[in-house]
């Protein structure tokens, strides 16, 4: 611990009798004692940096010293990583020198995504971005360097580049604009707080050292602070205001809370032999910490219960989880943190996605499901239909016995419409295929029988007076004149003689029916029409008394 870290505890011990100790004591209540071992990840030759990309979680971890020189892409906590991440740069990109260290824009920059690869052999900085499945360079390349080794982005999405040679940090906005410069000797390590205060680890002397700048806009920063010593990485959370320090053995945590940067605890010793880097996701807040073949995870409290999902598919397809661990293909089961899992589908070649079981559809292609026990989801991929293309005429016919070669209750087919006829045969049967997965929904069932009749209602109000349809005849010279009328309430008739039965017909077919009286003037009937009356030649047909004493009478008559 260097001069200037207990310089700044005795100024604190001080303070504490004039009331100023309840500013310290509530930082210090925040934290719930030092980070704890959570797991470790990663066989590697030799790891010289790391960053994380917060927006899915993966880890990147520079393998500079491999044969083939490259960066390794992790899921959050090891394994397969996330957002159909490959696992390894260069995928497209190759590495023309060697790259030394990593930085991720996880701002809400016009560069937000981005991955700045150091190349010191080339004395560039790369820009990479995923896209299809593998990372692609970006048209900024950051040139000029003496070597430039290690790298940091801040909370605007500029890029902190330590340029070994040239004994400076150099800072440029994500359009490739030097925004400023600072003198720092053998600058290696280097991180930006919330405030845009500069930390910066030197290679030789291992010092820590501060630039203190009013903002992280601001070309100019106050002079160069050393804080510690021992130091071979740096990394800052801004989310919580803290500042980690690598000694090689151990992390110290600093809280930057008051302006000067003051131990709150330590963690990694007996676990940590040297140092290969720091990197922090300020998101969950897991400190990665290098081990130089290996990347060791500490995180604040008790680890989050795990379960183990389960991924089965139907045909042909690939489901990958957020956070990462499901890659299936090859992984198809894996133990997840409790909470939310979004699982990620992309059907293989000739299938089609159908849907999930056991899964909430988020998205065409996402589903999520909440893991809280051991969970089992299936993905359904089917063959995809394809148009057939259009062949030659074809004339199909069926026989009995061997006919042109082909075998026994076979087809033979005739091809062509003009010159001698092709005979081609039908193979045999081919094997049966594989089950298909669950069909699509099927449609409604029919209707049921009606249920039995409810109780009867009361009876409602009475309608309006109904219509009759009157027919009134009389006897033009030696024909018979009806004429028909509507009309509503009571009718009164007035009736003689004996009444008889009486129907109205037309063409054989019964028009009306009802009863007929005789009168003075002629004859009063009283039908029911059958079927709509309408002008033109009809018979009416008179009936009266009843077995041997019935007669009959008929008389053709015009309804005008």
């Amino acid at each position: 611990m260097s001069w200037h870290r207990r310089k700044a505890f005795v100024v604190v011990a001080a303070m504490a009798a004039v009331g100023v100790w309840l500013g310290l004591a509530s930082v210090s209540a925040l934290a719930s004692g030092p980070p704890t071992l959570k797991g470790s990840f990663g066989s590697f030759t030799q790891a010289t940096g790391m960053a994380v990309d917060e927006a899915n979680g993966n880890v990147f971890v520079v393998e500079s010293h491999a044969a083939t020189p490259a960066v390794d892409v992790f899921g959050e906590e090891g394994g397969a990583p996330a957002g159909g991440s490959p696992s390894t740069i260069p995928g497209s990109f190759q590495f023309v020198g060697e790259p030394g260290g990593v930085a991720v824009d996880n701002s809400a920059s016009s560069a937000a995504g981005s991955i700045y690869v150091t190349n010191n052999g080339d004395s560039v900085v790369n820009r990479l971005k995923l896209s299809g499945g593998t990372y692609k360079e970006e048209p900024v390349v950051l040139t000029g360097f003496g070597e430039p080794i290690g790298d940091a982005t801040d909370a605007e999405g500029d890029v902190y580049v330590a340029d070994f040679v040239h004994a400076k940090v150099r800072e440029y906005s994500p359009a490739q604009t030097e925004i400023a410069s600072f003198s720092i000797p053998e600058p290696e390590g280097v991180a930006v707080d919330s405030k845009g205060d500069i930390f910066v680890q030197e290679f030789g002397s291992h010092k820590l050292v501060e630039v203190k700048r009013t903002s992280d806009t601001a070309a100019t920063g106050g002079p160069v602070e050393e804080i510690a010593t021992g130091v071979t990485a740096v990394a800052v959370d801004r989310a919580t205001n803290t500042l980690f320090e690598d000694l090689g053995t151990k992390v110290l945590e600093d809280s930057l809370a008051t302006g000067s940067p003051v131990e709150v605890s330590n963690f990694g010793e007996g676990t940590l032999t040297a140092s290969a880097g720091l990197a922090v996701n300020e998101k969950t807040g897991d400190i990665y910490a290098g081990n130089t073949t290996s990347v060791d995870i500490y995180g604040s409290g008790a680890a989050a219960s795990k379960f183990t999902l389960t991924v089965a598919k139907s045909g042909e397809g690939t489901v990958e989880s957020l956070p990462a661990g499901i890659a299936c293909g090859a992984t198809c089961s894996a133990s997840l943190k409790e909470g939310a899992v979004t699982l990620t589908e992309e059907p293989g070649a000739g299938y089609e996605f159908a849907g999930w079981i056991g899964c909430k559809q988020l998205t065409a292609k996402t589903c999520e499901i909440d893991l809280t026990a051991a969970a089992e989801v299936t993905a359904v991929f089917l063959k995809a239909a394809k148009n057939g293309t259009n062949g030659e005429n074809v004339e199909i016919t069926a026989f009995a016995g061997n006919q042109h070669g082909c075998p026994e209750g076979g087809f033979e087919a005739k091809v062509g419409a003009a010159g001698p006829p092709t005979y081609v045969c039908n193979g045999a049967n081919g094997a049966k295929g594989e089950t298909g997965g669950p069909g699509a929904k099927g449609a409604p069932g029919t209707n049921g029988a009606n249920g039995a009749n409810g109780a009867q209602g009361p009876a409602g109000p009475a309608g309006p007076a109904g219509k009759v349809e009157l027919v009134t005849c009389k006897k033009v010279g030696k024909k018979q004149k009806c004429t028909t009328q509507l009309v509503s309430g009571t009718v009164k008739f007035k009736t003689a003689g004996l009444s008889a039965r009486a129907t109205l017909s037309r063409h054989g077919a019964l028009y009306a029916a009802g009863i007929a009286r005789s009168t003075r003037s002629g004859v009063s009937l009283r039908l029911q029409a059958l079927r709509k009356l309408a002008p033109g030649r009809y018979t009416l047909t008179l009936t009266s008394g009843s077995g041997q004493h019935e007669t009959t009478r008929s008389e053709a008559f015009t309804l005008g």
